[in-house]
């Protein structure tokens, strides 16, 4: 009896793998996706802070603008985000009596979570900068 018990459980490994390949490759394309974004998101982020940071010492809002194009483009950005997404907004405010640049940089991600609502998988990232002008190196944005 023991010896058709043995018999009977050749093809469990089979069973086993064909039903855990499915869930282990669900999770590996997760992760992939996720951290497509995630990254995608840090690239946004620099580029806003690039764009606070340049305005804040020239006051150029089309140089900012350019500035945080080219950092982003330098950095591989444009390989998790969708081409020609990247859409940059400079403006200065005063809080508190303290002259603030503020930049906003908009995209899409290359990779989507949600195919339907693409307003859901805008990547949004806002920086400041105090518009001081006494930063270490403000020949670095004045060329």
């Amino acid at each position: 009896m023991a010896e058709n018990h043995v018999k009977d459980e050749r093809g469990q490994m089979f069973v086993e793998f064909a039903l855990c390949l499915p869930i282990f490759i669900f999770l590996t394309f997760a992760i992939f996706t996720l951290s497509f974004r995630a990254l995608g998101n840090a690239y946004v982020r620099e580029a806003a802070f690039e764009a606070a940071r340049c305005y804040s010492v020239t006051g150029n809002a089309d140089r900012a603008e350019s500035l945080a194009r080219k950092t982003f483009a330098s950095t591989g950005g444009e390989l998790f985000i969708r081409q020609g997404s990247l859409t940059i907004v400079v403006d200065s405010k005063t809080d508190d009596g303290v002259k603030k640049a503020y930049a906003t940089a908009l995209a899409v991600p290359r990779y989507s979570i949600n195919k339907f609502n693409n307003d859901f998988d805008t990547l949004i990232q806002k920086a400041a900068c105090n518009m001081e002008g006494r930063y270490r190196n403000p020949e670095d944005y004045l060329k």
